[in-house]
């Protein structure tokens, strides 16, 4: 489209934004070019290690949105493209973008500003933050199941706090993590006591609410003390 065409198309149209299934974006925007509608998925550019590569990803940066620019008597037909499935705002009327929201973005976009690498700073920080975690977290329902049937429920923790880099960077696999589990069996998780001071916490004069939301933190000296993947295999399918 010529820029003529394109300012005389842009006077009389105007910028939808559409929500599109997950993990399907770029399905959606592929679909809707062979349309041949005008579309714009604003993405962001992160680092990423797969298979011991540093590799950069392109993903959308809004989830499952994007815009395109039609008639509003259009927008019907757009639902039949691949990875469409709705139009903001639910349940009303569709309601035009601004236009200058979409040009900003894409601006923003061009500039660099949404490309992200990680700097030495944010590993450093990464890392100190990962070791501050020392506790395995259980469900209400986990904490329950490890309470009522200690004897078959293992918790298994990946411990990851002497990882060098970002954990959320990494393709991982099997391998990559055996060496870095530690397997509890329920028996040795003294979890009772706290289940019995959750139920009389929720009878009492002043119950509690929103129990479900709980999290029942494993301490490391619980956990630590765990065996490694294979130690776990021989103790519970002795040969």
């Amino acid at each position: 489209m010529g820029d003529a065409a394109a300012d005389w198309f842009a006077e009389f149209t105007d910028w939808f934004c559409l929500c599109l299934e997950p993990s399907r974006e770029f399905i959606a925007l592929l679909g809707l070019n062979q349309r041949n509608v005008h579309a714009y998925l604003p993405a962001m550019v992160s680092q990423r290690r797969i298979r011991g590569r540093l590799v950069e990803v392109r993903r959308p940066l809004l989830g499952p949105y994007l815009f395109a620019q039609c008639h509003s008597e259009d927008l019907a037909g757009l639902m039949t493209s691949p990875g469409v499935w709705g139009i903001l705002p639910h349940g009303r009327a569709p309601e035009p973008v601004p236009a200058s929201t979409v040009e900003d973005l894409r601006a923003r976009e061009l500039a660099g500003e949404f490309h992200f690498r990680d700097t030495q700073t944010d590993k450093r920080r990464h890392r100190r933050l990962l070791r501050s975690f020392k506790e395995a977290c259980l469900t209400p329902f986990l904490a329950m199941t490890c309470a009522e049937e200690g004897g078959t429920f293992v918790l298994c923790v990946v411990d990851l706090r002497d990882f060098d880099g970002d954990v959320h960077q990494v393709d991982w696999d099997a391998a990559d993590v055996s060496d870095r589990c530690k397997v509890v069996s329920g028996e040795n998780l003294p979890i009772n006591k706290t289940l019995s001071l959750v139920r009389s916490a929720e009878g009492g004069d002043v119950p509690i609410r929103n129990v479900s939301a709980l999290r029942y933190a494993v301490p490391a000296e619980l956990w630590e003390s765990g065996l490694d993947i294979d130690e776990w295999v021989e103790e519970a399918f002795p040969r």
